[in-house]
């Protein structure tokens, strides 16, 4: 191969690299905010986390699984809790289930072990919500999703409610539907005790 045609083949090489990419830059959502998402991941697992990108499934598009209207969030100290809780739970129901990754907007994203799919929790000062990335979200993944938000509704609760020795007007949370959580709850394919699959099959 000449020296020519070996340094255009090293240049086509970088402009794909440099396209694909570009390819998972972040996308802002409705609420302005951004939806920014790791770079650093093998371009390999990335293809496979969001099924491919088939035609009509835009990967950098999130699909909203459930959103609760709130009054007043202390947005720092929410996603601290939340980046806690979710590190915590990982793990279930067993280890190395969920990738943990920070973005950029200081939240936690949660990768699913068989790349099928990403869970974050969005937390803004009136608004708290989960979304997923993935056009191809497996069995496995949705019953798994389902237990993890099971739980951050559960922590999102106790923040909210069981907190007795703090006035309402300081609590980390408070919802503008006293029924919040038990509307997203029923956005969710099962109740956690009953998401019973064990992933490793």
């Amino acid at each position: 191969m000449t020296p020519i045609r070996t340094a255009s083949l090293l240049v086509l090489i970088f402009a794909m690299a440099v396209c694909q990419s570009a390819a998972f830059s972040p996308l802002p959502n409705k609420a302005g905010q951004s939806a920014t998402r790791p770079t650093a991941l093998k371009a390999d697992f990335l293809s496979n986390l969001f099924g491919g990108n088939s035609a009509g499934n835009d990967p950098n598009v999130p699909t909203t699984v459930f959103e609760i209207p709130t009054k007043d969030v202390k947005v720092g100290a929410l996603k601290f809790l939340m980046q806690i809780h979710m590190v915590s739970v990982g793990n279930k129901p067993t280890k190395g289930t969920w990738l943990p990754k920070q973005n950029d907007g200081g939240g936690l994203d949660l990768y699913f072990k068989d790349g099928s799919g990403m869970c974050t929790v969005v937390v803004s000062e009136y608004m708290v919500k989960a979304e997923r990335y993935g056009a191809k979200p497996s069995l496995q993944y949705l019953l798994q999703e389902s237990v993890l938000l099971h739980s951050v509704l559960d922590e999102l609760e106790k923040t909210a409610f069981e907190v007795d020795d703090i006035e309402e007007g300081k609590r980390l949370i408070q919802l503008r539907d006293e029924d919040g959580f038990e509307k997203a709850r029923l956005t969710l394919p099962a109740r956690a005790e009953e998401a019973t699959l064990d992933t490793n099959e």
